[in-house]
């Protein structure tokens, strides 16, 4: 039986969800406040802003971070408007291992990113996830909510497949 790990995380941090419905608010709040002292504004203007806002919601509340771990390799698809899939085999990657880090910190967000100290990061939430050094010099980190299962998959694939570039971490 091979073992593989596959993860779907969305985006569904509460605080973010809270800080649109609060947008949302406040910017029908005011059409409906200040409509006489902005009457020589375009409806249309109020009305597009207001699209706008579900609009980025909606692009939001369908964003998806796929995960897929196997004997062969990582493969990590990001759905946003467009998908995005990218795979790394065992033999392009130095190291793999598990840690902690620090999101807007070191990468300035979630979502797909990128720095030019911490190379590209795919990451929906939390400050967990496997980071990979490629043998061409990149850096790869990859978000997870699933830190005990991705350990156990990448110990079992140390072990049965003899994949040196794992690195089991506490």
């Amino acid at each position: 039986m091979m073992m593989t790990f596959n993860e779907i995380q969305r985006f569904r941090n509460t605080w973010f969800w809270f800080a649109v419905a609060v947008g949302a608010f406040i910017l029908i709040a005011n059409m409906l406040v200040f409509k006489e002292t902005l009457s020589n504004t375009s409806p249309a203007i109020y009305f597009l802003m207001l699209v706008s806002v579900l609009g980025a919601s909606l692009i939001f509340w369908f964003m998806k971070l796929n995960t897929h771990i196997d004997s062969t390799g990582i493969s990590v698809k990001f759905f946003v408007i467009f998908q995005s899939k990218n795979e790394w085999k065992w033999g392009e990657i130095q190291r793999a291992y598990v840690r902690e880090y620090k999101p807007l910190l070191e990468y300035g967000g979630w979502g797909i990113r990128y720095s030019w100290r911490n190379g590209r990061a795919y990451n929906v939430q939390g400050k967990t996830g496997l980071q990979l050094e490629l043998k061409n010099g990149k850096k790869i980190l990859i978000g997870t909510q699933q830190k005990e299962e991705l350990n156990r998959v990448l110990a079992y694939l140390q072990e049965q497949y003899r994949i040196d570039a794992i690195e089991i971490t506490g």
